[in-house]
């Protein structure tokens, strides 16, 4: 059954971020939504919006990472590095996704700015989280993050309230502070 024969409700995305991800993946329907190997079923959405300025001396090998991002995939994938994001399936779209469950459209900006001679990175994406590619995300990124304090957020489709992103530049972490006051040190294979 090809995608144009499915019925969605008008409201619904027609079905082609799952559709067209799995099909390119080469991946069965249920394959796309629940990973069996890993016992990763259906999950919710997760938001992440954020807007941050890149140290000036961020590598060349991390502008070219980000850049594929937010592409349209027509150029050659990027040497990655070795960090835990790089081993997820949908690090390479998932500042691109998105869904009809938040009320934000996706944008990703990705802009050199030559008065400032650095980078800027703005997104507003959403995905479903399944193996903490957006934590992996910040991980990754926070060595170059050249803002201090809050950049951010990622809101769970379940929560009232979003997870503040906070970047101590001084100390090299990224605190996440949750509606109820609470805040944790990212930390990703550390």
């Amino acid at each position: 059954m090809s995608k144009e024969q499915v019925v969605h409700p008008e409201h619904y995305n027609q079905g082609i971020e799952c559709w067209d991800y799995t099909t390119s993946h080469n991946m069965g329907f249920l394959d796309g939504n629940v990973d069996y190997r890993r016992d990763i079923h259906m999950g919710l959405y997760t938001e992440l919006n954020i807007g941050l300025e890149l140290k000036k001396d961020t590598p060349d090998e991390v502008i070219n990472i980000i850049e594929y991002m937010i592409s349209d995939k027509e150029q050659d994938r990027p040497t990655t590095p070795n960090h835990p994001l790089f081993s997820t399936n949908r690090w390479d779209v998932m500042l691109t996704c998105g869904s009809y469950y938040f009320n934000a459209k996706p944008v990703h900006r990705f802009e050199y700015d030559e008065i400032g001679r650095c980078w800027f990175l703005t997104n507003v994406s959403n995905l479903k989280n399944y193996n903490s590619e957006i934590e992996k995300f910040l991980d990754w990124i926070s060595p170059y993050i050249n803002d201090d304090g809050f950049f951010g957020y990622m809101r769970y489709e379940e929560d009232a309230m979003p997870t503040l992103l906070i970047n101590d530049k001084f100390n090299h972490k990224i605190r996440l502070k949750y509606d109820d006051g609470e805040e944790r040190v990212l930390a990703i294979g550390k």
